[in-house]
């Protein structure tokens, strides 16, 4: 249960650094590209998923760190900027990682 747990937050962390520096990269298919990552990460870490707690914690950590990568820290950079594909990017992935979560949930209950 720990290492499945730890494998979805290391993939979701993976994922999303990979999303926060290709958003602003080969404008506009890295921003395409980078709001598809999230849900399709999170959907894959559902489909191997033991139990409901491993896509929460991936989607928890998906949020948290794109929380802090749209913020001031120590260096006083901010990786997510507040232009238009930044707040595309926000909105898009947050969006698609919620719809990905409840109709990932909704196909568990049904297989079963």
């Amino acid at each position: 249960m720990t290492r499945s747990l730890i494998r979805a937050i290391v993939v979701s962390a993976v994922l999303v650094v990979v999303a926060v520096f290709l958003h602003n990269t080969i404008s506009p298919y890295g921003l395409f590209l980078a709001i598809a990552v999230g849900p399709i990460g999170i959907r894959f870490i559902a489909k191997g998923a033991i139990s409901k707690l491993e896509p929460i914690s991936a989607a928890i950590t998906w949020f948290v760190l794109l929380y802090l990568a749209s913020t001031n820290q120590n260096g006083n950079e901010i990786l997510v900027q507040g232009d238009t594909n930044g707040n595309a990017f926000i909105v898009g992935s947050s969006a698609l990682i919620l719809l990905t979560l409840i109709t990932s949930f909704g196909n568990r209950r049904a297989s079963r």
